[in-house]
C-alpha cells in the first residue's frame, strides 16, 4: 500500500479516511502483540540458554 499524502487525503471521502484510519489502528495493535510475543519467546529461550550454561 502506498502513503497518502495530505492531497491525497483531501481527494478522498470520509469513509475512506475511516477505514483508513482503523486499518491504521488495528495495525498499531497488532504490532504492539507482536512485539509482546517476540518479547516472551526472547524471554524464554534466553531462561533456557542460561540453563543449558549453567550445566
Amino acid at each position: 500500500m502506498t502513503p497518502v499524502d495530505d492531497h491525497q487525503a483531501k481527494l478522498q471521502p470520509d469513509s475512506q479516511m475511516d477505514d483508513l484510519s482503523a486499518l491504521d489502528a488495528e495495525n498499531r495493535r497488532l504490532k504492539r502483540l507482536l512485539l509482546a510475543k517476540l518479547r516472551d519467546e526472547n524471554r524464554a529461550l534466553q531462561a533456557m540458554l542460561r540453563r543449558f550454561d549453567t550445566e
